[in-house]
């Protein structure tokens, strides 16, 4: 698994970094102001600028796949919900929610305070908005039921606000003021809070959680982490470069600090070595996840239970009650529905070469039969029947059976001449 980190700077270059590889792999100028703010969730990033918009990042290929224009002024907070949506805040005091899929604007919420930062819920559902303070309101904070797209609750301050994260438990969540002397970590049941104190000296310029632990980055280049109820541990003394800019965390126990002048050194929980990347370059702010690059499976590679379980079904196949294979069975059920629909079509060309000829076609068929009847009997003598060959036997029966067919026409008796055909049955033919 590679973990990722991506870093945004004041003059709009966004930087990539392979943490297994150590190395920088993407480097390039995204936004034409400064990046106010990064935020990275599932392989996908989003940084937010002062040139009135929102970039989209896919950082399993390493590429940026869109941007966000709806704002009117800087956009200065986003976060991003895996691949599903994409949320982004601004100084016009709207909330826009994007489709990740076609990163299309589905919903704007205009709360009329601008918004200086943001922290989205693990489930999703609920999001963290702080506004400045303004000529008629002070600033605070408020709760935004995703589900519905509406304002839950509303939390006064007396500062304005610079950051603001969930714990991982998504019980509480720490506030950071702007002046950093009094971080608050706040109870999302009941909205009770504990405070946690600094001098101008030591103020706290960045916080980050990891789990439900609140790491916090001072002036003097220290880190420390706090629990509730528990006393703090220094994680890294204070000195150079300094001030700590930004923190960020991956669940696997990666910390990543950044300072202004541009060092980011990264800390494991696994190793004493830290790591160390100078990109040379003024950093705002700094993201991390941990990308899972899907691996192509190659054809004709199986495991052995997959071969012996299609060995088992080509050796021993189906049977059924009759000792003929599934197969078999349902080959011969299709031939009788064949058969079925052949004996039914027959039926319906018999009924309908049975169907009564038109006037013009019983005047065709008289003239036939008067033809066929006076070329049959040819008497010489009243009442003399003459001897019949092979040849006409199979001529009358081939006759009789076009008769059969055929619908009987109605004859007029005034133009037939009634021959005594009834006898030729009686009369035996003497030879």
């Amino acid at each position: 698994m590679a973990h990722f980190l991506t870093v945004g700077t004041y003059d709009g270059f966004i930087l990539g970094y392979d943490l297994e590889e150590n190395k920088h792999v993407i480097g390039y100028k995204s936004h034409q102001g400064c990046i106010k703010s990064i935020h990275a969730s599932q392989n996908i990033a989003c940084t937010t600028g002062t040139d009135e918009s929102a970039r989209v990042y896919d950082l399993e290929i390493r590429r940026e796949i869109g941007e966000l224009k709806a704002h009117e002024g800087y956009v200065t907070a986003c976060a991003v919900q895996g691949r599903s949506y994409v949320i982004t805040g601004g100084e016009d005091g709207k909330i826009c929610i994007w489709r990740y899929s076609d990163l299309e604007l589905t919903k704007t919420i205009n709360t009329a305070s601008p918004i200086s930062c943001m922290a989205l819920h693990k489930t999703g559902k609920i999001l963290l908005t702080a506004h400045r303070r303004t000529e008629t309101k002070k600033p605070f904070i408020n709760v935004w039921d995703l589900t519905r797209a509406t304002s839950a609750a509303a939390m006064p301050l007396e500062l304005n606000v610079q950051q603001l994260e969930w714990c991982g438990s998504g019980k509480a969540f720490a506030i950071l003021p702007e002046d950093g002397l009094n971080v608050q970590i706040v109870n999302a049941d009941d909205f009770s809070c504990e405070s946690y104190t600094r001098m101008q000296a030591d103020k706290i310029t960045a916080i980050c959680y990891s789990d439900d632990t609140l790491l916090m980055g001072d002036a003097k280049g220290q880190l420390t982490a706090q629990r509730v109820g528990e006393d703090p541990i220094i994680l890294r003394p204070p000195g150079e470069p300094g001030r700590i800019k930004s923190i960020a965390v991956t669940p696997t126990g990666i910390i990543a600090i950044a300072f202004p002048s541009g060092p980011i050194e990264v800390y494991r929980a696994d190793s004493d070595e830290v790591q160390k990347f100078n990109p040379d370059i003024r950093i705002t702010c700094i993201a991390m996840t941990s990308p899972k690059i899907a691996k192509k499976q190659k054809r004709g590679k199986r495991s052995k239970k997959n071969k012996d379980i299609d060995e088992k079904s080509t050796k021993a196949p189906a049977v059924t009650e009759g000792g003929r294979s599934v197969f078999e069975e349902f080959k011969a059920q299709k031939n009788k529905k064949v058969k079925k629909e052949g004996k039914i079509k027959k039926k319906k060309k018999s009924v309908v070469d049975e169907v009564a000829p038109t006037e013009g076609d019983g005047e065709k068929i008289k003239k036939k039969k008067k033809k066929s009847v006076v070329d049959e009997v040819t008497t010489t003598e009243a009442g003399a029947v003459p001897e019949k060959s092979i040849t006409d036997d199979n001529t009358e029966k081939k006759k009789k059976k076009k008769k059969k067919n055929q619908a009987t026409p109605v004859v007029e008796k005034e133009n037939v001449t009634v021959l005594p055909v009834k006898k030729k049955k009686k009369n035996k033919v003497k030879n």
